[in-house]
């Protein structure tokens, strides 16, 4: 969707980034619901799983611009 898509779909890599994207929105609202509930535990987990899924969204960005660099 939107521009991104527009510009960017006909790169290698555009469609993997669906998937950690959105694990990154999903587990920030998980961190957020877990915390409210004081269950840091899972905030914790939580948040991880955020940032390993936004390492992945930032790896695959760069591998985009490589593909549109070339």
């Amino acid at each position: 969707e939107g521009d991104g898509s527009t510009k960017f779909s006909q790169y290698a890599g555009f469609t993997s980034l669906e998937a950690p994207h959105k694990t990154v929105h999903d587990s920030g609202v998980a961190a957020l619901e877990a915390r409210t509930k004081n269950d840091c535990s899972t905030a914790v987990n939580a948040l991880k799983q955020m940032e390993d899924a936004s390492v992945k969204v930032m790896s695959t960005l760069d591998e985009i611009v490589a593909s549109a660099s070339n």
